[in-house]
């Protein structure tokens, strides 16, 4: 015969506190757990935002070399078209 599981096993449980006790005990773990898991989120949000900040950075200063690189090549240009055309008028003459 199986016994009650109402009166014979989870009453003195229940009267004892023991049922109590762990449901305030698993409450805990449970909460500490959800606290370390928005902490967990809340750095790598930090992380991405500093690596985000990161490429910026390294965008904005390749952008800069991009527009140096850019001027040294149209000036060295302007300097060609300049000596050619110095040279053609010179031999037209």
């Amino acid at each position: 015969m199986q016994p009650d599981l109402v009166n014979e096993i989870a009453r003195p449980y229940l009267t004892e506190g023991v049922l109590g006790t762990s449901v305030l005990v698993l409450a805990y773990v449970v909460i500490k757990l959800w606290n370390k898991l928005e902490a967990k989120d809340t750095a790598h949000k930090v992380e991405l935002a500093a690596k985000d900040a990161l490429i910026k950075e390294i965008y904005d200063d390749r952008v800069t070399e991009a527009k140096l690189g850019y001027e040294f090549a149209k000036d060295y240009k302007n300097q060609n078209d300049a000596l050619l055309a110095a040279v053609r008028g010179k031999g037209m003459a």
